[in-house]
């Protein structure tokens, strides 16, 4: 056996290799990881601006540094039940790509773990689940030890029709700031 391919069974990377970085979070009983790259910032859970009349998945909207920035419940994006908030809730800031444009959104997790480093040794393919499941916001399948990590791709995440919704949420909420900024003067 090489030494390269014992490397990678420990999911240690040579100099052949090279590692991408990752930050990884809990939703319920589940790991996902994003690449760092993605990441603008981490911030304590707080008080959100509800907004009405959007999808479930969407918790509201925070000003972060005057920008308004909607910000979604990824479990119940995923079809899942929104868990209690506690005391390692947080929200990640990411900043996608969407038709030409940089969107920063807000991502509720359960908890954030840690960055990791992942050769490409150690990230299997997405899992093929057949034509009509949507599953082409999973990068892969990150393999640590003996966990998987689900490697979300957020620059596919949303639909073009999700993030239509999350551009008029963030819209509104500017509104109707401006409209209480000039209403406090």
């Amino acid at each position: 056996m090489s030494q390269m391919t014992r490397a990678r069974e420990r999911g240690i990377s040579t100099a052949e290799e090279s590692f991408a970085k990752y930050l990884t979070f809990k939703l319920g009983e589940d790991m996902y990881g994003v690449e760092v790259m993605h990441i603008k910032k981490i911030i304590e859970f707080g008080r959100l601006t509800h907004v009405t009349l959007v999808p479930k998945f969407v918790k509201g909207v925070l000003n972060l540094l005057d920008q308004v920035v909607p910000v979604i419940d990824l479990a119940v994006y995923f079809g899942e039940q929104t868990a209690s908030i506690s005391k390692r809730t947080c929200i990640i800031i990411v900043e996608l790509q969407a038709g030409g444009k940089t969107v920063d959104m807000g991502v509720v997790v359960d908890a954030v773990h840690n960055v990791i480093e992942l050769a490409p040794g150690n990230i299997a393919a997405a899992p093929d689940f057949g034509k009509d499941i949507r599953t082409q916001f999973i990068l892969g399948m990150g393999k640590l030890e003996n966990e998987f990590i689900m490697l979300l791709n957020m620059d596919s995440l949303f639909s073009a029709e999700e993030l239509s919704t999350l551009h008029k949420v963030q819209q509104q909420a500017e509104k109707l700031a401006e409209i209480e900024s000039v209403e406090t003067k």
